[in-house]
């Protein structure tokens, strides 16, 4: 537990700066950027078959049911993709005004949504929430950090574009 403590840690340190620049990203950043990763993640469908077969094949000790949750077939990909696309046609919620009102004293009091920063997630053997947690931080303005098994962190997704550097561009 020590040991994944630290990790958390330290990764959630090194998040902090891509954090800092997506909060003052537009909207049109954060939401290519999202787009971005559900090309990526079209682009590299073989890649990300065959890094998950890999996946697979290590795991033959594991229940059926444990398997099928990994298992990304080309529906479940599509899937993958569709749901960030789906995030990116979300409104912006950066900047909106949630409630206001004005005080007695004329003084002018308002909620207003803010990126949250660096989100950590501990989660077990779900590709799609990988996926689906990074496009809503990033749509956001946040970032996320995530701890979970090795059989869900999708080797495969991460290249072409889906990790962003710390100036809030997608990565080549």
């Amino acid at each position: 537990m020590k040991a994944t403590t630290a990790a958390l840690d330290r990764v959630s340190r090194e998040a902090r700066g891509a954090a800092l620049a997506l909060h003052a990203a537009p909207d049109t950043v954060r939401r290519g950027a999202v787009l971005a990763m559900a090309a990526a993640i079209r682009a590299a469908r073989d890649e990300i078959r065959a890094a998950n077969q890999r996946d697979l094949d290590g795991l033959t000790d594991r229940s059926p049911a444990f398997r099928d949750r990994l298992t990304l077939t080309e529906a479940r990909i599509d899937a993958l993709a569709q749901a960030l696309e789906t995030i990116a046609a979300l409104p912006d919620p950066v900047g909106r005004v949630v409630e206001s009102s004005t005080r007695p004293n004329g003084m002018r009091i308002a909620r207003v949504r803010v990126p949250l920063g660096v989100i950590a997630l501990i989660y077990e053997s779900r590709p799609n929430v990988t996926v689906d947690a990074a496009g809503l931080c990033l749509r956001a303005g946040g970032t996320r950090r995530v701890a979970g098994r090795r059989a869900s962190r999708l080797r495969g997704v991460a290249p072409r574009g889906t990790r962003l550097r710390g100036d809030s561009r997608p990565r080549e």
